[in-house]
């Protein structure tokens, strides 16, 4: 049955397809939190800053 062979071909290609893309999401993801993190520490704050947020 030719046509069930093609079928489960696709299948699998598409869940490759997805699970490729799902890794890559993950390693954006990854990416965007440590350059948060790198944003984060290296951002100054200041006393003023502290007390205005407090006002």
């Amino acid at each position: 049955f030719p046509e069930k062979a093609l079928v489960a071909e696709e299948m699998g290609r598409r869940h490759a397809d997805g699970t490729f893309t799902s890794d890559i999401n993950k390693v954006l993801d990854d990416m965007a939190a440590k350059e948060f993190l790198k944003w984060l520490i290296n951002t100054k704050v200041t006393q003023r800053d502290l007390l205005e947020e407090y006002q």
